[in-house]
C-alpha cells in the first residue's frame, strides 16, 4: 500500500492557498506556492488508484475544509492532485473486491485507511449483476458551503467501510469521496 500521510492544515483565506490538496502554504498570485507541487500535483493526478491516506479524516467536520479545497479546484478546473474516479463502475463494485483499495493493516499504529478521489455526484443505487449498493444517502448534511452524505455497502463486510461524499450546490455533478475503511 502506498501512503501519503500528508497532514493537510489549511490557512484561513484559502482562495491564498496553494492548489496542491495536501500543501497548507501561501501563495501570492501563483495557482502553485512552488514548482515542486506543480509538479507533484501533475504526476499525482494521473494516478491510477485512488490518492490513499491514513490521517486526514478524523471526522467529516474536520475533512470539509479539504473537501472545500477540492471543489473549489474542481470548480475552477485547477489541478489538486487528486486523482479523478477512473471507472464509471468503480463504486458499482464492493470497495474490498474492486483491486482499487488496498486495506493490509501490517502497521499496528493505523486504525483506519482512506483514500481520496473526485468523481460524479450520483452514486449508483445498485447493479443488477452483483446485488451490491450504496445505502444511507438520504440524509444530507450542511457542513458550511458543503452538503456531506454518508454511503454504507449492502451487503457489508463487517461494517468497515463508509463511502463520504462531499458537494456543492453551485457545482452540480462532480463531488469528492472520501472511502474510509476501518482496522
Amino acid at each position: 500500500m502506498y501512503s501519503v500521510n500528508a497532514k493537510v492544515a489549511l490557512t484561513s483565506d484559502a482562495s491564498k492557498q496553494c492548489a496542491r490538496w495536501d500543501c497548507s502554504r501561501s501563495t501570492s498570485e501563483a495557482v502553485y506556492c512552488r514548482e515542486s507541487c506543480l509538479a507533484l500535483v501533475t504526476s499525482d493526478a494521473q494516478s491510477r488508484l485512488p490518492a490513499c491516506t491514513t490521517d486526514v479524516y478524523a471526522s467529516a467536520a474536520k475533512f470539509v475544509g479539504v473537501a472545500s479545497k477540492l471543489l473549489k479546484s474542481l470548480r475552477d478546473n485547477t489541478e489538486s492532485g487528486i486523482p479523478q474516479l477512473l471507472s464509471p463502475d468503480l463504486l458499482q463494485i464492493p470497495p474490498w473486491e474492486s483491486g482499487m483499495f488496498d486495506y493490509d493493516f501490517a502497521d499496528q499504529r493505523v486504525d483506519y485507511c482512506n483514500w481520496i478521489f473526485t468523481g460524479l455526484s450520483p452514486i449508483p443505487n445498485s447493479t443488477t449483476t452483483s446485488g451490491f449498493k450504496w445505502e444511507g444517502g438520504g440524509r444530507v448534511k450542511m457542513i458550511g458551503e458543503v452538503r456531506h452524505c454518508v454511503f454504507k455497502p449492502s451487503p457489508g463486510q463487517d461494517r468497515k467501510w463508509k463511502l463520504h461524499q462531499f458537494s456543492s450546490p453551485d457545482l452540480m455533478g462532480k463531488a469528492v469521496y472520501l472511502m474510509h475503511c476501518d482496522r
